[in-house]
């Protein structure tokens, strides 16, 4: 972390500023992602934010949610940053967005049945409480049992066994699939100047320890994907989503009916993202199993069974909303799926039109091959044997492939009739004067 940090230089990475003034305002986004690897395999941009501190005492209680709720939706992991220890006031800082969404789920879930119960009561994934200039660690503790310490500090605030029911503890917990905690050593006293440049050999050695085990924990163990109400956020899905959610959030007092709309819209479009990935996914897979194209009858009965699998699999996708909510998303499937059928008609179309272009190289050959041998006839055959035992081996050589192209025309005409085998003869044709005129150019160029 020290060398990464030494690499990037002053003045990279968030803005910030020393002493006491603050810079971040409302939400900032990193420009880049970083790409990582799950544990799994999946591969995943990684998106960092820095947000205005939560209840900031320049903001208002619904500004604060504001940025408390966007964070919520978009993250698969938020964090927390607060000073010292946990402390009640902090956590119930957290109630007004929680229970607020809480309600506007469960109420909405009531309309659609087929959410699981796991995903409306725990729509959100993970939440770290990161202590900055926590006091407590003793000399010559390991990072096991400062770890330790980290889960007795959580545990004695928010364990929701220690907490009255109806808490905001256990709202938390129900809210959220994870919920932890990070305790951070005090910087040292340089970065608290307004001065400090950014230096990371000022910051002390303690701290980077800590931090470069927790950047540890967040990219690599705790990297997850994110998810709303069962479904993945995706590249294609995200920006769609994040003006839903920034629309909601617009007048900073997010009402039930605009967060509620948000969500039912988020969910569809990630439903619709899905649906027509899946397509696209089983046609892509059939036309690598067949290059050269399928005939009509079998692309049709391809595009039939993949299609009924897509419904198949919408049916058990998550969207909040009602019985017509869900039917108007499948009208905009069932849409796609039509564009989509058209394009892969367009394509499987080329595909047999071109299925004898892969043989052009060798007609080629087997022409010229052929035409050497006629030439052969006039020059040398009658008076050399040598060249009468080349023609010989032409002979040989063009009428094998003459006869290896001719049965995979014959298969054509028999599988797709005439009218395929003329296009694809057409398309064959074109290749063939198309490498006549590369090979005429190269052999030009090298021509002293």
């Amino acid at each position: 972390l020290t060398r990464w940090g030494e690499a990037i230089g002053e003045g990279e990475g968030f803005k910030f500023t020393g002493g006491m003034d603050h810079c971040t305002e409302g939400i900032w986004i990193w420009s880049e992602p970083f790409v990582r690897r799950l544990r799994g395999g999946q591969k995943v941009a990684v998106l960092l934010m820095d947000t205005q501190g939560a209840w900031d005492p320049l903001m208002t209680e619904e500004q604060s949610a504001t940025v408390f709720g966007l964070t919520s939706l978009l993250s698969s992991k938020q964090i927390y940053n607060i000073s010292m220890q946990i402390q009640r006031d902090k956590v119930e800082n957290l109630a007004y967005f929680v229970r607020f969404a809480q309600a506007t789920l469960r109420a909405v879930a009531a309309e659609s049945p087929e959410h699981r119960q796991e995903d409306v009561e725990r729509p959100f994934q993970s939440l770290d409480f990161l202590v900055r200039d926590w006091p407590n660690f003793e000399d010559g503790w390991t990072m096991g049992r400062c770890t330790e310490q980290m889960r007795e500090h959580l545990d004695r605030f928010l364990n929701p066994r220690r907490q009255a029911e109806g808490s905001t503890a256990e709202a938390l917990y129900n809210m959220f699939e994870r919920i932890g905690c990070f305790c951070l050593p005090h910087p040292g006293l340089h970065i608290q100047r307004s001065t400090w440049s950014g230096r990371i050999a000022e910051i002390s050695p303690a701290f980077l320890r800590f931090i470069e085990e927790y950047v540890r924990e967040v990219f690599d163990e705790g990297l997850q994907a994110r998810s709303i109400l069962g479904n993945e956020l995706t590249t294609i899905t995200f920006p769609l989503v994040l003006r839903q959610f920034v629309a909601a959030f617009r007048d900073a007092s997010p009402s039930a009916m605009s967060f509620t709309q948000a969500m039912s819209t988020a969910t569809i479009l990630m439903a619709q993202e899905r649906a027509m990935k899946a397509y696209s996914q089983k046609m892509d897979q059939a036309f690598v199993q067949f290059p050269e194209g399928l005939d009509r009858a079998s692309f049709e009965a391809l595009h039939a069974s993949t299609a009924a699998e897509v419904e198949d699999t919408f049916a058990r996708v998550p969207v909040l909303g009602a019985a017509e909510t869900r039917q108007e998303a499948w009208t905009v499937i069932d849409r796609g799926l039509k564009e989509a059928l058209k394009r892969y008609e367009e394509a499987n179309a080329r595909r047999l039109d071109r299925v004898l272009v892969r043989f052009a190289n060798a007609v080629l050959l087997a022409s010229t091959l052929f035409l050497l041998d006629r030439l052969s006839d006039f020059t040398c055959d009658w008076w050399s044997q040598a060249c009468c035992d080349f023609s010989r081996l032409m002979l040989i050589a063009y009428t094998l492939i003459f006869a290896y192209v001719g049965w995979n025309v014959k298969r054509l005409m028999d599988l797709r009739g005439w009218c395929d085998l003329g296009n694809a003869t057409a398309e064959l044709c074109k290749e063939i004067v198309r490498l006549v005129g590369v090979y005429g150019d190269a052999l030009a160029k090298l021509d002293p």
